[in-house]
């Protein structure tokens, strides 16, 4: 009886070391199963992220169609590619009544109003520039300038970005 009780003893602390270990190092594959973490861990919330990068692409397919069809009518210039540096202060911003007048339903059926968390897009026009934004699981953006570069896949409150057809600020990988 000794033994088994010490057999068991080492497979709850193994598994309490990989619980830990799972915990503490990057959760992406486990944050379902784990309790959540900060204001938005735990639960649904990568599939919030995912669906929230699903929509940010399609609005963004239909506005980069909408950029290279509509001519010298557009209020902006198509430009090559993303850029590295976005200052949100600097651009427009677009209500989705105009964008719905602008893209439906010739580029798209429906234009995306709230994200995952159930929170409003921020859509803007600005010179050469087209920009979509999420706030993340908070509702509240964490900035008005980015630098282009990937998030962790578990830190949902960070924002979300998407420019001139790519991700300005994304989460690096499911």
């Amino acid at each position: 009886m000794a033994r088994w009780l010490g057999c068991a003893l080492q497979v709850f602390i193994v598994v309490g070391v990989v619980y830990t270990v799972a915990w503490y190092v990057g959760p992406d594959c486990c944050d379902i199963y784990l309790p959540p973490r900060g204001p938005c861990g735990g639960g649904l919330q990568k599939a919030k992220l995912k669906r929230t990068v699903a929509d940010i692409r399609i609005a963004g397919a239909a506005l980069t169609a909408w950029r290279f069809t509509a001519g010298p009518a557009s209020p902006v210039a198509p430009r090559e590619s993303a850029p590295s540096h976005v200052d949100v202060g600097t651009l427009r911003r677009v209500q989705v009544d105009e964008l719905t007048s602008l893209l439906v339903p010739a580029f798209i059926q429906q234009v995306p109003e709230v994200d995952g968390w159930k929170h409003q897009y921020e859509y803007y026009f600005g010179g050469d520039l087209v920009l979509i934004r999420s706030p993340g699981c908070t509702g509240s953006f964490r900035d008005t300038v980015y630098e282009a570069g990937p998030f962790l896949p578990t830190d949902y409150d960070q924002d979300i970005v998407w420019a001139n057809g790519s991700f300005v600020r994304w989460p690096q990988r499911f």
